[in-house]
Formats: structure tokens, sequence, C-alpha cells
């Protein structure tokens, strides 16, 4: 299994080339809002195979779409599987972020510009051709380096949006505090330098506010949030089973 949370996420042996695997995703999980929020629409499987069929088509990397299967009439949301290409990557931009943000000047033989100018117009060019991610976050970003050439792969596609027309600067920035929630605000605002430098804009006060907010809300979810809940309700479990061995 590669992951087992919201979602079971893991990698079988490609049924014709033994040499190249499949990743297979299901849910696992389903929130109680998302139950009401989701039941009429197209299972989790589907919204990811469309979606990546839809950024394959327009050009941009993603984990090639094989298939998808989903139960019909399915009250739980969760009996439906997505099938794409494994993707060989030597990290995701998360990583390289938290590397930077610990003081490292390099990653991989790829300076911190190297890697911001990279990315920012990776990201430019997914904005341009219509692709709202919605779910940009660092570990949704697979990085392969070559010299020190970057090659960005999306996964997780289930939530993306297109669009035909200009896609405005909030849904923009949307993508991209996601995108940056692992660095430090110097790396932050040199990247942003970088992708707004690629509109012929300046970076200025106002494109600062949506990681500000992005942050916060970020910080309430872990303290207050489902997390810290869950993390309260293993504390007293924990001291529980403590307490009853002590005794």
């Amino acid at each position: 299994s590669l992951r087992h949370a919201r979602n079971a996420i893991w990698a079988i042996p490609h049924p014709i080339d033994v040499n190249r695997q499949i990743t297979v995703k299901k849910p696992v999980k389903m929130y109680w809002h998302k139950t009401v929020l989701d039941r009429y629409r197209p299972s989790k499987a589907r919204r990811s195979w469309n979606s990546a069929m839809q950024l394959s088509r327009r050009g941009i990397a993603t984990a090639k779409p094989l298939a998808f299967f989903e139960r019909e009439h399915d009250n739980s949301l969760k009996q439906n599987f997505y099938i794409c290409e494994f993707v060989q990557a030597d990290c995701h931009i998360g990583q390289i972020f938290n590397a930077f943000s610990a003081g490292e000047a390099e990653f991989m033989g790829v300076n911190q510009e190297q890697v911001y100018a990279q990315l920012a117009r990776f990201i430019m060019k997914m904005h341009r051709r219509g692709c709202y991610f919605r779910d940009l976050s660092g570990g949704n970003i697979l990085v392969k380096i070559h010299s020190e050439t970057m090659y960005f792969t999306l996964i997780d596609t289930a939530r993306a949006r297109f669009t035909d027309i200009i896609m405005p600067m909030h849904q923009r920035l949307a993508d991209l505090t996601r995108a940056c929630q692992k660095l430090d605000w110097q790396g932050r605002e040199r990247f942003l330098g970088h992708y707004l430098g690629l509109m012929g804009k300046q970076l200025v006060w106002y494109y600062k506010w949506p990681f500000y907010l992005y942050g916060t809300n970020v910080w309430l979810k872990r303290r207050v949030g489902r997390k810290c809940v869950k993390k309260l309700i293993n504390y007293w479990k924990n001291l529980l089973t403590e307490s009853s061995e002590n005794h």
C-alpha cells in the first residue's frame, strides 16, 4: 500500500509489461458532508478519469489513465476504483520545498532559482491551458530530475476543473497557495516573482493575502479541526490504556 487514509492507494504489476506497475485508488473514508454534497455527482473514480483525460488532451503531464470501475447506485460513494500508470519519480515538490525551508541551497543538483523558475513555467502552462487544479499540494506534483532539468507530473486529479476562457487571478493564486504551503516566506516570494513575471506583473502586497489566509486555515484545521479532535481522542485512549495496564 502506498497510502491508506481517506483513499487507499496501492501499486500492482502491469498485466502486460513486467517492468512496469499500475496504481489503483479507492475511497475508504467519506466524511458526512461529502456524502451529501457528492450524492449526485459522478463517482470519485470517474472524476479522476475525466480530469486526467482533460489534462492529457491539453498537453499537461499526468499519470496515464487506464480504467475506472464503479458500482451503480452506490450510496456509500466508496465502491469505485481508478487505475492509472505508476509514475516513476525522484520526489515530489513538497519534499524539495521542505529541504529549501530547512536551509538547503539545492536539491539533487538543482538550485532554488532553477526549481522556482521551472515550476512556475509548468504551472503557468497548466493555467493558460484552462486547468484550475484545486488540489495542487506538494505531494500531487511529482518530479523527475535529469541533469538540471525537472519534469513534473500531476496526480490526484479528481478535483480539477477546466475552462476555455482566461483563468481569473483568484483561482491561479488558490492553486499557488497549496503548492507553496511547505515553502518558507522568502521562497514563496521568489517563486511568486517568477510566476507573476511570466504574466508581466510585479509582486505586490495583495497577491500575498491568499497565502496568509490559506496558512491560517491550515493552522486552524490542525489545532481545532478534525485532526485536532482525532489527536485528542487518541491521546485519551492511550492514557486510559496505560492506566488500565498499571492497575
